[in-house]
Parts: structure tokens; C-alpha cells; sequence
């Protein structure tokens, strides 16, 4: 069966993939899956790409459905979210440790089982911060097809598993973090859409890590966390955040051949079981010395992207400000630690770049 042509206009492109995401998030919302809305513009995006190649998105609407997610999450944020700031300090070391531990185990196993280099196997093993992760990859010459595809087998797993396995074991349940509050009138929500593009762009001004979703979402926070703002963020703006950014996700295996994603899913698979273990162990943990609600703590630690972490801890009633925190210290620390992990630990794993590439061959 051959694939449509690949010479349309790229607004029509990614009009098929928005509408491909929205048939997967209706179906998907018809099943007692969790999150659907988000898990199912994923899949329908992904698939979307089987006979649409060329499909993709632009920055503005990835900027725009930054906008609306982090408009969501921070209008969630009330006054009694922030006593939880108490127990960050035992949280956020524990889950920089698993960050070390996570790349350390995933690169060996890789370089070991599989003969990567290296680079390729360092920036395929980092858990979370994709965006950053694969422009840091490009300048050091990794191999993105590895990358790309140890990735995003982690982050869609993450989405489209995770929370059914939260819900079916009981870990979470509809009396979680549950926000109060009525819907915001129309005045008052084209007031915070203006507060969130103006924190936005000072977000993009400073160089803040995906100034489009933190700095709405810090802004909006900021309000009703402080008790300025009361009322919530109107539910269908906030869904069609959700629907977006999974069809941004989901684009994301668009232009991998299957033949790639086969060849690769071993070493994927190695390193996303190697990375949940690690991970989720340390959330235990931490659910045990901080007294961290287990949903909430294994969300944390989680070793997906920021964003679709953190709309995933809104769609199953976990607190936002908690989980965002986390992947944000994650975010930093993956931006500013892999490229000196590169360059001052080059013996770190007791082979070298080129050993190993030899060895691939």
C-alpha cells in the first residue's frame, strides 16, 4: 500500500495530524482507559504517520499547545499545593541520584550488549528532557536514529501504559488531587491567556527550558496559588491542550522506517526496563522517607518529558506542582550535566568513543 504524496502543502500536513489526533482522543475517551485524551492524540498521531509521512507540526502550534497545557496545570495550583514544598529537599535528591544512576546503567548496558558508542549510548539513556536532549546529541555527533528511537519508546510507553497500570492496581483513585473552584468566565481567561503569552515570552527572553509551558504555567500558579485567582481553567481549553500536545508527541516516530524501529527495539527495550526499575525504585523510596502519596511520587520520577509528564499527572488527579518540580530539576540537570558528562568523564565507562564504534561495525 503506498503512502500519500509528499509534496502537500505542510499546513495540510499537519492538519491531518491534528485531525488524526483528535479521532484517536474520541475514541480513546469511548474506552475506560485513563488520561484518553492525551494517550489516545498520541496514538492517533503516531499512526498518522504510517501513511502520512511527511505530516508534522510546526512551532506555533507546539508553542500554542505549550500555552494551553501550561495555562491548565497552573491554574490547578491552589493555596494548600504548596505545603508540599516541605518535603521537596529529601524528594529532589533522591530523584538526581536516580538520574545518575539511570545513565550509568542504561549507558554500560548499551555499550556492553549492543557495541554503542559512548556518545550514542549516553544521550539514548538520559531519562526525559527530549527536546534538549536530542540538540545536544546533534552537536556531539551522536547517532539521533539511536537516540530518537530509545527515546520515544520510553516517553510513548510511559504515556500509553503508566496510568492503566496506576488506575488497575489501585495505586491511583478519583480521590486524589482534585482542584476546586468554578470555571473562569471569558474575561477572566482572556486575561490569563495574555499573562501567560507575556510569561512566556519572558520565559523565552531568559532561556528558560520550554518557556511556552513553564512560564504560563508558573504565571498562572503564581495566581491562584497566592489566592489572587479562584477560578479554574475552562475544561475544553484544557482538553484541547491535551489532545495537542500528544499529537505533538505522537508526531515525533514520523520519518523512523520500521525497519529502524525493529532493528532498535532490543536495545530500546533493555534500556526502558533498566530505566523504570531504577526510577520507580527510588519513587518507593521516596514514598517511604518523605511520606510522598505513591501516585504522585512514581509520576515524579517517572522518567518521561516534562510536559507530557506533568499533563499526565493533571489527567489522573495528582498534584501538579509536585511533579513539575521534579521535571524541571530533571530537565536542568540532564541540559547542563550531559554535555560535561561528554567532555570531563571521557573513561568514565572504561571504553572509548572510538573502541566502540569499531566494535558497531
Amino acid at each position: 500500500m503506498s503512502s500519500l504524496p509528499a509534496s502537500l502543502n505542510p499546513h495540510v500536513n499537519q492538519a491531518v495530524t491534528l485531525l488524526a489526533a483528535i479521532a484517536g482522543a474520541f475514541l480513546m475517551a469511548q474506552t475506560p482507559v485513563p488520561a484518553p485524551w492525551l494517550t489516545g492524540a498520541m496514538l492517533g498521531a503516531a499512526l498518522a504517520g504510517v501513511r502520512w509521512p511527511v505530516a508534522n507540526v510546526g512551532p506555533t502550534f507546539r508553542d500554542f499547545s505549550f500555552l494551553l497545557a501550561g495555562l491548565s496545570l497552573g491554574c490547578a495550583v491552589r493555596p494548600e499545593t504548596l505545603r508540599a514544598f516541605a518535603d521537596y529537599p529529601v524528594s529532589l535528591a533522591l530523584l538526581l541520584f536516580g538520574v545518575v544512576l539511570t545513565i550509568i546503567f542504561s549507558t554500560m548496558a548499551l555499550m556492553r550488549f549492543f557495541g554503542w558508542s559512548r556518545t550514542d549510548a549516553i544521550f539514548a539513556s538520559a531519562p526525559g528532557a527530549l527536546s534538549t536532549v536530542l540538540i545536544l546529541a546533534s552537536t556531539e555527533g551522536a547517532d539521533l536514529r539511536r537516540v530518537i528511537v530509545v527515546q520515544l519508546t520510553r516517553l510513548f510507553a510511559l504515556v500509553a501504559c503508566l496510568p492503566s497500570i496506576m488506575i488497575a492496581s489501585g495505586i491511583v483513585t478519583s480521590a486524589g488531587f482534585v482542584p476546586a473552584g468554578e470555571p473562569m468566565t471569558a474575561l477572566e481567561t482572556a486575561e490569563i491567556f495574555a499573562i501567560g503569552i507575556a510569561a512566556s515570552l519572558i520565559a523565552q527572553w531568559g532561556r528558560f527550558p520550554s518557556p511556552w509551558f513553564m512560564g504560563p504555567m508558573l504565571a498562572a500558579a503564581f495566581l491562584t496559588g497566592s489566592g489572587t485567582m479562584t477560578d479554574l481553567f475552562p475544561n475544553a481549553l484544557a482538553t484541547t491542550g491535551f489532545v495537542m500536545i500528544g499529537a505533538f508527541i505522537g508526531v515525533r516516530f514520523h520519518g523512523l522506517k520500521a525497519q529502524e524501529i525493529a532493528a532498535l527495539f532490543p536495545a530500546a527495550a533493555l534500556s526502558l526496563i533498566i530505566t523504570v526499575v531504577t526510577a520507580f525504585s527510588l519513587a518507593l523510596i521516596t514514598h517511604w522517607l518523605a511520606q510522598i502519596p505513591t501516585g504522585e511520587a512514581l509520576i515524579a520520577f517517572a522518567p518521561g518529558g516534562l510536559e507530557a509528564m506533568t499533563v499526565l499527572a493533571f489527567a489522573l488527579h495528582l498534584d501538579p506542582v509536585y511533579i513539575g518540580a521534579h521535571h524541571l530539576a530533571r530537565f536542568l540537570m540532564i541540559g547542563f550535566g550531559l554535555p560535561l558528562l561528554i567532555r570531563v568523564w571521557p573513561g568514565l565507562f572504561g571504553i572509548n568513543r572510538k573502541t566502540s564504534e569499531s566494535a558497531s561495525q
